[in-house]
């Protein structure tokens, strides 16, 4: 038997009970999920520190500096697909290459930056 029905086991269909229907149904969610609709939930987890671009705006945890050389790698798998182990090494190569170099940049800067400042 559900833990809640929308429809009640007496035939009474008065406003009241459909009140006290309502009621319980919230007071039944808000047990299950205590944190629903409170301000920021989806935020929890995420570091307290925001990674801005030059815009301003949050950047993803996916964004890198090598876009450009994803679009054009993921461009040559779409057109050669059958053959895309040989005439996409050069795009994968510059690909790969630019992501070693982003994450040594990032490694330096955090290495340059004081835990306890």
């Amino acid at each position: 038997m559900p833990l809640f029905s929308w429809k009640s086991s007496s035939s009474d269909s008065s406003p009241d009970n459909k009140k006290q229907q309502v009621s319980d149904y919230r007071r039944t969610e808000q047990e299950a999920n205590p944190f629903a609709g409170t301000e920021n939930q989806h935020k929890s987890g995420q570091p307290i520190i925001p990674n801005l671009d030059e815009d301003g705006k949050q950047r993803t945890k996916f964004a890198t500096d090598c876009s450009v050389q994803h679009r054009a790698s993921l461009a040559c798998i779409e057109d050669n697909y059958t053959t895309k182990e040989t005439k996409c090494q050069q795009f994968f190569q510059a690909y790969k290459q630019c992501r070693r170099e982003e994450r040594e940049r990032r490694l330096e800067a955090n290495s340059k930056r004081s835990f306890f400042s």
